[in-house]
């Protein structure tokens, strides 16, 4: 053999033997791309689907257990609304948590009851509501019907009569008032002094109404609080003699007012003439009748107010020792 052909032999050895290692580089190449990274990306994403999922797991059961803590801090305030919601959130989460699924029915229930007793409650309120504005109303019309102020009057037990037609004597007071205003004078025709001068022969006391407000339910101050007082008039023919205390009070002294304060409500003096107030808290009363004395008397509404059927007296002093008491009956 020559030395060419030992050359030659040896080159085609080494060729093959490259050709071979290309190729299994090339096979472990392949592997590479095709079977271990694919395992690999799918390993990262099974384990990042299970982190999610622990992450998920546990968020869940924390909102569990706070939901539930605030269900029973709630159900213990007694807002058992707020517990409804806050176990329902933990039976949607989880319904076999604990007895979130008992408590839950519970709180429900418990709701249900206190929703219903706020709808009685609230609509008692507005039945007390309804009755107070009708016997304002009422009280209101009489003192207008007192007044013979006939439209004013019959305007007020109008309002009562399309509230509550079997309120009190709604209907013979609405008839009176009518009939009342039938028959008023029309305002051209002239109407004669003498009644509005006319001599008193006797003193008296009758009942207003609800219609001005000059006093607050106190017994220091004479200033009004926006409320309308009970409103008496008293008509005194005493000429001559000057007045220096007035008393109104209950016959069994549960409540009273009178024109010096102090010790009682505020009894708030007016008279009718000149609308000149006449009583000063802590100071006595000194008031000359010349004539006569037609004076309103305003009482704060007390702890019955004044109702019908309830029974008071009126006690006037004179500066000379002498005094008059009258009864009143409230219409």
């Amino acid at each position: 053999m020559n030395s060419r052909q030992s050359i030659g032999g040896r080159s085609s050895i080494t060729l093959y033997l490259a050709l071979i290692l290309i190729l299994t580089l090339a096979v472990a190449l392949a592997i590479v791309l095709l079977v271990i990274v694919p395992d690999r990306q799918r390993q990262r994403e099974t384990e990042n689907q299970r982190s999610v999922a622990a992450a998920t797991i546990e968020a869940r059961t924390t909102e569990v257990q706070r939901a539930y803590a605030a269900g029973v801090a709630f159900a213990s305030a007694g807002d058992w609304g707020k517990a409804a919601d806050e176990f329902g959130k933990v039976v949607s989460l989880d319904p076999v948590y604990e007895d979130a699924a008992a408590r839950l029915a519970e709180a429900r229930s418990k709701a249900e009851t206190t929703q219903a007793a706020t709808a009685a409650q609230s609509a008692a309120t507005a039945t007390a509501q309804a009755l107070s504005e009708v016997e304002s109303a009422y009280q209101r019309g009489l003192a207008y019907l007192n007044l013979k102020r006939w439209e004013q009057a019959k305007a007020e037990f109008e309002k009562v009569l399309s509230t509550d037609p079997t309120y009190k004597d709604i209907q013979a007071r609405l008839t009176v008032a009518t009939e009342g205003l039938a028959k008023t004078v029309p305002t051209s025709t002239a109407v004669s002094t003498a009644t509005a001068t006319a001599e008193i022969k006797v003193p008296s006391i009758r009942w207003l109404g609800f219609i001005e407000d000059q006093v607050s339910p106190r017994s220091d101050v004479n200033t009004s609080d926006g409320n309308r007082d009970g409103v008496f008039e008293l008509a005194l023919p005493d000429a001559g003699r000057t007045v220096t205390y007035i008393r109104l009070f209950r016959p069994d002294e549960r409540e009273h007012w009178d024109t010096d304060g102090g010790t009682s409500w505020v009894l708030g003096v007016v008279e009718t003439i000149s609308g000149r107030r006449l009583d000063r808290v802590g100071v006595q009363m000194h008031h000359s009748i010349e004539g006569r004395a037609i004076l309103r008397l305003y009482a704060s509404v007390a702890e019955s107010g004044f109702r019908p059927g309830q029974e008071y007296r009126v006690r006037v002093s004179f500066e000379n020792g002498y005094s008059v008491e009258l009864p009143i009956k409230i219409p």
